[in-house]
């Protein structure tokens, strides 16, 4: 095998320890962040919960906002991709009623939950208690770009569906509101009674406000 060829297996490699190294420290951010809270949490005590040494750490993230940036971020971009799958369903006409489309709607707000439980349960939990407003201005700068996105793409699929006469017309910005205040509420309760030990019935919750929000939006 030549020097050339060498070089990019070396290189390679390394990218894949990197990468194996950066999944392993976001992991124990995310579970010393739940486990301590964000502010009572260490960069110190991630490094340790990663095996690692803290300058290791740095040369990874710089800050707990930085962390904690990688570990939200994902969760609202996969929403923004969720909601673009609407939208284009829509353009395309493929919604066979209004059910199928409140549906659909309403799982592209879950699937980041359903993917991740332990990261949305983050998100929510920082948001609840406010301690989002102490990360650093670039991180709430990058978390307000996604989220503004996110709403962007949740209106343009109501108002489609509005226009094509699936949906009842009315405020789409109230509307979009209404629809995530549905999806995040059924996801607390759950997550109540899986902390105190109650029974879940989430998807009999979800099926419900489908059924109930598909009623209210007859046009």
């Amino acid at each position: 095998m030549s020097r050339t060829e060498v070089l990019p297996t070396v290189r390679q490699r390394h990218e894949r320890t990197r990468d194996a190294r950066r999944a392993s420290i976001l992991a124990a951010a995310r579970e010393t962040f739940v486990s301590r809270g964000f502010v009572s949490a260490t960069m110190e005590e991630i490094a340790l919960s990663a095996d690692i040494a803290k300058p290791t750490l740095y040369g990874y993230f710089r800050t707990k906002d930085e962390l904690l940036l990688q570990l939200m971020l994902p969760i609202f971009i996969e929403i923004g991709e969720q909601l673009e799958r609407v939208v284009s369903r829509v353009a395309a006409g493929t919604y066979h009623d209004r059910d199928d489309f409140i549906a659909d709607f309403i799982e592209a707000l879950l699937v980041p939950y359903r993917d991740d439980p332990d990261g949305f349960r983050l998100t929510q939990l920082l948001h609840q208690s406010r301690l989002v407003e102490s990360l650093n201005s670039a991180a709430l700068d990058a978390l307000d770009r996604q989220g503004r996105t996110d709403f962007r793409l949740a209106r343009a699929a109501l108002e489609g569906a509005i226009c094509q006469g699936l949906v009842r017309d009315v405020a789409v910005g109230p509307l979009a509101d209404v629809l995530w205040g549905v999806v995040v509420g059924v996801i607390q309760v759950e997550e109540i009674k899986r902390r105190t030990g109650g029974r879940s019935q989430f998807s009999a919750a979800i099926h419900l406000a489908k059924r109930a929000l598909s009623a209210a939006l007859v046009p």
